[in-house]
């Protein structure tokens, strides 16, 4: 995996604007995103995440590796093995046979609306507590589901984005029973090729 910072985004949006001849504004109103949002990124005050990211790329028809990779290196294809795991293994078993981190290939749709059958995910195990703001695939008692997770006085808040999933609180020092699975999500993306 090629090292990445996130400084060489600001620097790779504020070439993208000049060299495509564009003013601030117009990259604000084609995306949807604010004009103050687009400073901090372009001045390195904040960064973008996967989904903004991703609108900007599509804007200026570049992939997201663009953004990310030194300059000096040449952009490489990521690494999707084919064929991939099927989600559902990952989550009926307790040993997919495959060594996290690894790409996932979602074949149920219990996790809709936030990510569908047919994608494919970069996926890790994870355990609480979690990284503010992180994406978790959480599996339990036969059930899966898509949250974002939110630190607060020393608990993690699974915040529920797919549907059928309820609000989940677990502190600190809470043991987690040896079921339950927990994956970071890295990457979702859009399955265009056979295989």
């Amino acid at each position: 995996m090629q090292p990445y910072s996130f400084f060489m985004i600001g620097s790779r949006l504020k070439e993208l604007i000049k060299q495509n001849n564009i003013k601030q504004k117009d990259l604000c109103e084609a995306t949807g995103i604010s004009s103050s949002r687009i400073s901090n990124y372009i001045h390195n005050n904040r960064n973008p995440d996967l989904e903004t990211l991703s609108r900007i790329a599509a804007f200026f028809k570049v992939e997201l590796d663009y953004f990310v990779q030194d300059v000096s290196s040449p952009p490489t294809p990521p690494d999707i093995p084919s064929p991939r795991v099927k989600l559902s293994r990952i989550l009926l078993s307790n040993n997919p046979g495959m060594q996290p981190p690894f790409w996932v290939e979602v074949d149920i749709d219990i996790l809709e609306p936030s990510i569908h059958s047919g994608q494919i995910m970069y996926i890790d195990r994870a355990a609480p507590p979690f990284g503010d703001r992180d994406s978790i695939l959480m599996a339990y008692n036969g059930n899966a589901g898509i949250y974002k997770a939110y630190r607060e006085n020393r608990r993690t808040i699974l915040k529920p984005e797919s549907r059928d999933t309820d609000l989940v609180i677990i502190p600190d020092d809470e043991k987690m029973d040896k079921s339950d699975k927990f994956f970071r999500i890295h990457w979702v993306a859009e399955k265009i090729f056979p295989g």
